[in-house]
């Protein structure tokens, strides 16, 4: 499982494997990442943290945890 989430100052997340903290990961935004949208912040958080745990996720089945809506429904919908 990987949980994300974003605030005006930074990004971050958490790899949980059944129920227990594997890893965290944090970043400060840059100068021009502060001032995206709320919408892109918290994508921002979800590709950082994919890129950081990869090669944990990769051949897996995973749950990605987000807390903006609009990413949510962005996520659920099938191409």
């Amino acid at each position: 499982m990987v949980c994300t989430d974003a605030s005006n100052e930074g990004v971050g997340g958490i790899l949980m494997q059944e129920g227990r903290v594997v890893a965290f990961e944090s970043r400060k935004l840059k100068e021009y990442e502060q001032k995206y949208s709320t919408y892109h912040l918290e994508l921002v958080a979800v590709i950082h943290s994919l890129k950081m745990w990869w090669h944990y996720l990769l051949a897996r089945k995973c749950l990605l945890m987000i807390d903006h809506h609009s990413l949510i429904s962005y996520f659920e919908n099938k191409l």
